[in-house]
């Protein structure tokens, strides 16, 4: 038997009285949605158990057999297997996003005006990138993966050797 499991993440929301005190879901078009749920089973399950961080990561990792509590370690490391980065177990990854910040002269003053960095193109993420990469110096390998021009997966590497070195060698571009 083959099944089809649609999770419906963030789009839980409220009752709007523009609405008439119904969610945008109940009110949206949604043929397609509409059918599937009139021939198979709909239901609300709790996915993320109390004392975890209630997250679509969390959720998921739930929904697809795996205890959160046991396999979780991160968005990161999700999101780099998610665009092919094999991570070894003394690897080390780090979810970044590449952000907007407001005008203010002193940097303490600044304030975050935008999360995705305006939407750039993944050239400029890249530029970015490469930036930020060459500034770490030789201290760490990192390996960049970016999957969208905004969020970039890093992941710090040390030789077997114990030397270590800088790389970008999985910057690539998802979108």
């Amino acid at each position: 038997m083959k099944y089809l499991v649609m999770l419906c993440d963030g789009m839980a929301d409220e009752p709007n009285a523009q609405l008439d005190n119904s969610t945008p879901m109940a009110k949206a078009v949604k043929p397609c949605m509409d059918y599937l749920a009139s021939k198979g089973e709909v239901g609300m399950v709790k996915t993320v158990a109390e004392g975890l961080k209630p997250g679509s990561d969390v959720a998921n990792l739930s929904v697809l057999g795996y205890e959160p509590a046991v396999y979780y370690s991160g968005r990161s490391p999700l999101e780099a297997a998610s665009i092919g980065i094999d991570l070894k177990d003394t690897d080390v990854t780090l979810r970044c996003n590449l952000v907007t910040l407001s005008d203010a002269e002193n940097y303490e003053d600044k304030s975050m005006v935008d999360y995705c960095a305006g939407d750039i193109s993944t050239e400029e993420a890249r530029e970015l990138i490469n930036y930020v990469e060459e500034k770490l110096g030789n201290d760490i390998q990192v390996l960049f993966g970016c999957c969208i021009p905004s969020l970039s997966c890093m992941e710090k590497r040390q030789s077997s050797s114990g030397r270590t070195h800088t790389s970008s060698r999985y910057l690539r571009s998802c979108n």
